[in-house]
């Protein structure tokens, strides 16, 4: 039995979570620059 499945809410949580994290990075240097690629399920 499957307790969650992965849907959107979940793909939005993962894509935010790498947002920040590329957010933060880029933050950390001086004229930092950050960059992700989010991939859509037919990828």
């Amino acid at each position: 039995i499957i307790d969650k499945s992965f849907g959107f809410d979940t793909a939005v949580e993962e894509a935010q979570r790498a947002i920040n994290a590329a957010h933060v990075e880029a933050e950390s240097g001086e004229n930092g620059v950050g960059f992700v690629k989010l991939m859509g399920r037919q990828s």
